[in-house]
């Protein structure tokens, strides 16, 4: 009796330890573009190439979907409490997935992707969301964070431009613009250009080199430029 009482303690022990864990797990979504690939592994399958840098094996991909190369944006609840035999990639359960304009190349589409969150955390003023992206912020401290941001706000960005890519890096330049609440900056935005590098981590893209520089480009030109190519001059309304 006494041993049938401790061996019950045990499995409710183990019962609350492991179930939050396990529906915390279940519960985390993801919001991403990326591009279909066919992984020939076993039988075969289709799973996604997040521009994360990071594998999804989808539990429910849609068969017209089913395309290598094909772009998509979609979203997506983290299956951690799943299990298969094929060991490639983060198990998800696809909620919602549309194909979108291949027109942007998929390493230019991870470019803005890190420099959208680039920007957010400047808007947030959110220095632990910057580290997690930016390695060269790496050694701020909060306050050095927030003498660098300023007085200005409302960062958006405007164009990107890739100039080297491989397997493990990109290399290019994009241009944002910010305001200020400076009196004699308060009428328009000014404009910041940045020399990028990033580089593939375990973990996905990460910043590891970046340089300010003379914006080549009036506003005017650039707000041309990224509707030629984007269709729009903001370019965190891309993928909405």
């Amino acid at each position: 009796m006494r041993l049938l009482k401790m061996n019950l303690l045990f499995l409710l022990a183990v019962l609350i330890v492991f179930i939050p864990v396990t529906a915390s797990a279940a519960a985390a979504t993801i919001q991403l573009t990326g591009e279909i690939a066919y992984v020939p592994i076993g039988e075969g399958f289709y799973g996604i190439i997040g521009d994360d840098g990071q594998k999804y094996q989808p539990t429910n991909l849609p068969r017209e979907l089913r395309k290598a190369g094909l772009p998509v944006k979609f979203s997506a609840i983290s299956r951690k409490d799943s299990f298969t035999s094929i060991m490639w990639g983060n198990i998800i359960e696809i909620q919602t997935i549309t194909r979108i304009s291949p027109a942007i190349s998929s390493t230019e589409r991870a470019a803005i992707r890190l420099l959208l969150q680039r920007i957010d955390a400047f808007n947030t003023k959110d220095l632990h969301k910057l580290r997690q992206i930016d390695t060269v912020a790496g050694d701020l401290s909060e306050q050095q964070f927030l003498e660098w941001i300023g007085n200005f706000h409302s960062f958006t960005l405007r164009y990107v431009e890739i100039t080297h890519q491989d397997s493990s890096s990109i290399t290019g330049a994009c241009i944002y613009t910010r305001e200020s609440e400076a009196p004699e900056l308060a009428d328009s935005p000014t404009m910041a250009y940045l020399q990028f590098t990033l580089d593939r981590s375990k973990t996905g893209w990460k910043l590891t080199k970046s340089l300010s520089d003379s914006v080549p480009y009036s506003l005017e030109v650039i707000k041309k430029k990224a509707l030629e190519k984007y269709k729009t001059d903001d370019l965190s309304t891309l993928w909405l």
